[in-house]
């Protein structure tokens, strides 16, 4: 049995949460035993965020703590699940794989590239599994859209858009809204279409990026014969509903996913809707962590050094804004 501490307990957190449930109530051969926030009212609080609502669920049989170093000296843990502000991810990972646990963290994996190489190091040193919660390598709705990519069911590639829509995140005193703790949109919403476009094709040659404010990212990343343009936006209103999406036209198709329905426009026919099999993202990538741990398999979905290489294309994606756009050849 792999017994999970959760650290954070805000709101996506909620999500792993419920996550680790499923896997439990499965049988798999996990167990969330023990969560940790310094808020101790968090942990009868139902929240909001982006998916919907986020609940607190079943809290039977979790032991609840306000203190990490309380829970890490008080538990028998074999793992920790990191869901707290971007800038804490790197230290936390160190401090518990240190300690000789394996550990899952939220994404960004951290804000620079030197701290994702402190993690690397401490993970290697420790001899632990560290792995980062890029939960869209683990959703169907992209999946099917990388087999299209791969097998050329519909010929090349010869544009693609996508985008992550919403309103306004808070967090913790306001941890959204401080760039030097969240690193802003780029290392935030961004990065899963950022690290979507590395999934699906690979390594861009260059990367051309606009920003406006704060809260409205416009990347476009270019590859031979094609480029992806992402648009993620944090200015929607109080009311508007979170979206994403992608579209993508091929020599013989172009396939649109909206809100989780996948559509194919083919040159020749009609349309039709792409059924495709639902998992609980969050659940397969916790899963795919305890078989890292128990059965010794090698991380080939997201590795250490792909997700390093996301934090790295970040990076250029703020230098490209912050000189007004400039082509950054990678």
């Amino acid at each position: 049995m792999i017994k999970f501490g959760l650290i954070g307990f805000g709101g996506i957190a909620r999500s792993h949460k419920a996550a680790h449930t499923r896997l439990e109530n499965e049988g798999f051969g996990s167990k969330l035993v023990a969560i940790c926030d310094i808020r101790p009212e968090i942990f009868g609080q139902d929240m909001e965020i982006n998916l919907g609502a986020a609940n607190v669920g079943n809290m039977n049989g979790i032991n609840l703590y306000t203190s990490v170093d309380e829970m890490l000296a008080k538990e028998d843990l074999d793992a920790v699940d990191i869901c707290l502000p971007s800038y804490m991810h790197a230290d936390m990972a160190i401090k518990c794989l240190e300690k000789g646990l394996h550990v899952m963290s939220e994404k960004p994996m951290a804000l620079s590239t030197a701290d994702c190489d402190r993690m690397m190091a401490a993970a290697k040193k420790a001899d632990r599994k560290l792995m980062i919660g890029l939960c869209l390598r683990f959703e169907p709705m992209y999946l099917v859209l990388k087999d299209m990519i791969d097998s050329k069911k519909f010929g090349e590639v010869h544009n693609v858009y996508f985008e992550r829509l919403g309103g306004m995140p808070t967090g913790w005193e306001r941890w959204y809204h401080d760039p030097e703790k969240s690193g802003g949109i780029e290392f935030d919403l961004h990065i899963h279409d950022l690290d979507m476009t590395r999934f699906l094709f690979g390594e861009p040659k260059w990367v051309s990026s606009v920003k406006n404010g704060y809260k409205n990212i416009n990347t476009r990343f270019g590859y031979d014969g094609f480029s992806v343009m992402t648009v993620d936006d944090w200015s929607g209103s109080n009311t508007f509903k979170f979206k994403m999406g992608y579209r993508v036209a091929f020599d013989d198709a172009t396939v649109v996913m909206d809100n989780g329905v996948v559509t194919v426009f083919p040159n020749v026919g009609e349309a039709y809707t792409v059924e495709y099999g639902k998992q609980d993202r969050m659940a397969e990538e916790l899963r795919y962590l305890c078989r890292q741990i128990t059965d010794g398999i090698e991380n080939t979905v997201n590795s250490l050094e792909s997700t390093k290489a996301d934090i790295t294309l970040t990076e250029k994606v703020r230098e490209s804004y912050l000189n007004n756009g400039k082509v950054i050849e990678l």
